[in-house]
């Protein structure tokens, strides 16, 4: 019964005081420079939201309101295209999103994904996690299995005993 308790003190603890459990996943799609190019497509990584992120060199820039964020399947195919009058669309699957204006200081624009994935050490955990679930289910179901009999077998216990000894009265 202690080693129970200290193996589920030492899961949860790893959980919770862990650092670990989860890496930010960052993902730079099509980077265009309107400056050198015209057309830059790339496919998304990854599935998820993707928004317009405007750079100055290696700085991020506040990205303006009107700049669209769009969900993007793993495999759409994103990026950015200057037309003949000079303006510059954003390109997300067969949509094209007007670019209003480049901010003065960026040097590019590009397709900005972020997300939260596990590590391999957050995985274990989990399925630990799990693991030890499943085991108290099947034992709290195991307790009231037997509860449940000992409460019969006593019950019946107590009937005969009643009828025996009022019988035995007579």
């Amino acid at each position: 019964m202690q080693a129970n308790r200290i193996i589920s003190s030492l899961l949860i603890g790893s959980m919770l005081l862990a650092p670990g459990c989860a890496k930010q996943y960052v993902a730079k799609v099509a980077p265009f420079d309107p400056q050198h190019q015209t057309i830059v497509t790339e496919q998304a990584p990854r599935t998820g939201n993707y928004t317009l992120q405007f750079v100055a060199d290696r700085t991020y820039l506040k990205t303006p309101l009107y700049a669209s964020d769009r969900w993007v399947q793993r495999g759409d195919s994103l990026g950015f295209k200057k037309k003949d009058d000079g303006s510059i669309v954003a390109l997300c699957g067969l949509e094209q999103i007007p670019i209003e204006s480049i901010p003065p200081k960026a040097t590019h624009v590009m397709w900005y994904h972020k997300a939260k994935v596990p590590t391999q050490f957050g995985k274990e955990v989990d399925k630990a996690l799990r693991a030890t679930g499943e085991i108290a289910a099947v034992a709290a179901t195991a307790v009231v299995v037997t509860g449940a009999a000992v409460f019969v077998i006593w019950a019946g216990g107590r009937v005969d005993d009643e009828c025996s000894s009022s019988s035995a009265h007579r």
